[in-house]
């Protein structure tokens, strides 16, 4: 029987990996507040909209940095470092 006390490394790197992806998204958006944004569904979307968008990415990053922290036990360093940026990624884009 396996024991789940010691979680899967992967797991953590990809959770970890998922949220500075995230975090990064937002920050990219709201540096570009007055450009239109072209995703590749082909829509148009305005500015008002990506601050929307990148709030809701902003708190997915969020929660899975957490998760990522959760799995870890508070050992993964980059895990704790994800949920730093995501929450900076988080307060930037609330202000815009």
């Amino acid at each position: 029987m396996v024991s789940k006390a010691f979680p899967d490394s992967r797991k953590i790197d990809y959770l970890a990996g998922k949220a500075f992806f995230l975090a990064r998204k937002p920050l990219k958006l709201a540096h570009e507040p007055n450009k239109v944004a072209i995703w590749p569904q082909g829509l148009a979307l305005k500015p008002f909209r990506l601050a929307f968008i990148a709030n809701r990415l902003a708190r997915e990053a969020i929660y899975l940095a957490g998760k990522a922290l959760k799995v870890a036990s508070g050992s993964n360093k980059l895990a704790a470092l994800a949920e730093r940026l995501a929450r900076y990624a988080f307060s930037y884009s609330a202000k815009g």
